[in-house]
Formats: structure tokens, sequence, C-alpha cells
């Protein structure tokens, strides 16, 4: 599975006011690797648009987050199926 779940709560909340957010300096969880990894998250409408450990530039008028290198909290949740 390479949705990257770590992501998703912070996402959902980061979205609820804006059209297009980028996260920057986050700790991601690639649903393989035992370790998170640092990388930045686009989302446009809702969803991911685009996840990379390198710089993605803001689209213009989308809503800059810093992370600070923090692990958002969803990667702390287990869910159990």
């Amino acid at each position: 599975m390479r949705i990257l779940i770590a992501v998703s709560a912070l996402l959902l909340a980061a979205t609820a006011g804006a059209d297009t957010v980028l996260i920057n300096d986050v700790r991601i969880f690639n649903g393989v690797d035992a370790e998170l990894s640092a990388g930045n998250v686009l989302v446009d409408d809702g969803r991911i648009a685009k996840i990379s450990s390198t710089t993605i530039d803001a689209p213009e008028g989308a809503t800059v987050i810093d992370g600070n290198g923090r692990v958002p909290p969803a990667s702390r949740t287990v869910v159990k199926p």
C-alpha cells in the first residue's frame, strides 16, 4: 500500500478551510519502511496531489504550513481492520 497514512489526519484538518495546502517539513510513513522520512505534501481540493522529499513549489494562493519536522497525529494512531 503506497498511501501515506501518516499525514491523513493532518491533511484533513489543514484542508478544512483551503482549496490548496502545502505542508513542508513533516515526517512521513510510506507504508513500507520502518523509519519515517522527511518530506513535503501538497493537497489540492482535499486530495493529496504530491508527496516529495524535495521542495514543492507552492501554487499561487496556496496555504503554506511549516510542519517543523513533526510527526502528524495519525502516524501515532493504530488502525485495526
